[in-house]
C-alpha cells in the first residue's frame, strides 16, 4: 500500500510538472509555437471544425451536456480547465449556487473573470490553479464540468482518484475528450506525434481509459461523434470539398448519433466522446 502511494505521488509531481510546460505553451501565440507539421495538423483540426459546426454535431454535445448538468439549483460547480470559457461557463455560472473557473492560464482566467463580473454573478469566481495541488483548498464539488481536460493527463489513475476525492457523494462528472479507438485514427496520431509539440500532454482516451473510469464512475450516459462521419474531413480540406463533406457528412452522422450512445464498436470508430459520470461510493481502489 505504502509503494502504490509512493507511486502516486511521483505521478502526481510529473503532470504538476508538465501542467507548468503546458501553462507556458498555451499561454505563447499559436503562430509562435510547434513547426510545420503542427501547422498542417492545426490545417486539419481547422476542417474537422467546420464539420463539426456544419453538422451541428458541436450543438449535439452542448444539447447533451444541458441535460446531463440538469438542476443546478443550489449545487457548488467546478469548470476544470476552462480557459477563457467554455460555451456554457456563463449558463453554468448562472444556474449554480456556486461557480468556480480553474484553469492553469492567467490570461485565460482574467478573460473569464472579467465576463463573471460583466454578467454580475456573485457566487461566481475564475481562478488560476492547479487541480492536482496538493493544497488544492476548495471543498468537495457536486459537479465537475470538464471540456477536453480529462485527455491532457498521462497518468490517468491519479487524476480519477483525485476527480473521486473532490467530488461529494453521487457528484457528477461531465465530460468531453477525443478518443484513439478506431485503427485509422491511431496510426494518424501515431504518424503525427513525433512532430508533435504538445505531445506530452496528449492522451486520448483508449478503451482501456474508460475501463479505468469505470473503476471510481458510473458511466450514466455516453454520446461519440465523428464516427463515420470523420471521412467528411479529408473531402472538406479539397478544393471545392466542402459542399459535398457536409452533404455526406450529414447522412454519417445521423448514424453515428444513434450508434455510439454505450461503449461498443459504434464507439470505437468515433473520434470524440462526451460522458456523465456518476461517483461511484464503492470505488475499486
Amino acid at each position: 500500500m505504502t509503494e502504490r502511494v509512493r507511486d502516486d505521488d511521483l505521478e502526481r509531481q510529473t503532470m504538476l510538472d508538465r501542467n507548468l510546460q503546458q501553462r507556458a505553451f498555451y499561454d505563447t501565440p499559436s503562430y509562435q509555437r510547434g513547426n510545420v507539421i503542427t501547422g498542417l495538423w492545426r490545417r486539419a483540426r481547422r476542417s474537422l471544425y467546420y464539420v463539426r459546426d456544419h453538422l451541428q454535431i458541436t450543438a449535439l454535445i452542448e444539447q447533451r451536456h444541458r441535460e446531463w448538468l440538469g438542476d443546478l439549483a443550489g449545487k457548488r460547480v467546478l469548470d476544470l480547465g476552462c480557459y477563457a470559457g467554455n460555451p456554457l461557463s456563463l449558463e453554468i455560472a448562472q444556474q449554480s449556487a456556486c461557480y468556480l473557473g480553474l484553469d492553469l492560464s492567467a490570461a485565460g482566467i482574467t478573460q473569464l473573470q472579467q465576463q463573471l463580473e460583466q454578467e454580475h454573478i456573485p457566487h461566481a469566481t475564475a481562478q488560476v490553479g492547479d487541480f492536482l495541488a496538493r493544497d488544492f483548498p476548495y471543498p468537495p464539488f457536486d459537479v465537475v464540468y470538464a471540456v477536453s481536460v480529462l485527455h491532457h493527463f498521462e497518468h490517468f489513475d491519479t487524476v480519477l482518484k483525485l476527480l473521486h476525492a473532490r467530488l461529494v457523494p453521487g457528484g457528477s462528472v461531465i465530460t468531453t475528450d477525443p478518443l484513439n479507438t478506431c485503427w485509422s485514427i491511431r496510426l494518424v496520431r501515431r504518424l503525427y506525434r513525433p512532430f508533435q509539440s504538445d505531445a506530452a500532454w496528449e492522451w486520448p482516451f483508449t478503451q482501456r481509459s474508460l475501463a479505468q473510469i469505470e473503476r471510481y464512475f458510473e458511466i450514466e450516459a455516453v454520446q461519440g461523434v465523428m464516427g463515420y462521419a470523420k471521412w467528411a474531413v479529408p473531402l472538406a480540406m479539397l478544393p471545392y470539398g466542402r459542399g459535398p463533406a457536409i452533404r455526406v457528412g450529414r447522412r454519417l452522422h445521423a448514424w453515428d448519433q444513434h450508434a455510439a450512445t454505450q461503449p461498443g464498436p459504434g464507439l470505437w470508430r468515433c473520434l470524440h466522446v462526451a460522458m456523465h459520470l456518476r461517483r461511484r461510493d464503492d470505488a475499486m481502489w
